[in-house]
């Protein structure tokens, strides 16, 4: 693991220690946790994002189609 050393203002300490002291753990674990968690869910994000863009849904026209006229559309 490698060290990083980060500056906290008094509030964000304050409210870092009394998290990290109801979870019984460290300050250094509650933000490793908590990047470790933000990270995964970006992941997760892109992952989905990409599997989605990745599927050509069916019923949407091509995107150099231009819309119907209001006629068309409306047509019985």
């Amino acid at each position: 693991m490698k060290k990083v050393n980060i500056t906290l203002d008094k509030e964000v300490n304050r409210w870092a220690r009394n998290r990290a002291a109801a979870r019984n753990i460290g300050i250094c674990r509650l933000v490793r946790e908590m990047l470790r968690e933000k990270m995964q869910e970006e992941e997760a994000y892109l992952l989905v994002m990409e599997q989605y863009l990745a599927a050509c849904p069916e019923g949407l026209k091509d995107a150099a189609a231009s819309d119907p006229h209001r006629e068309e559309a409306h047509e019985s």
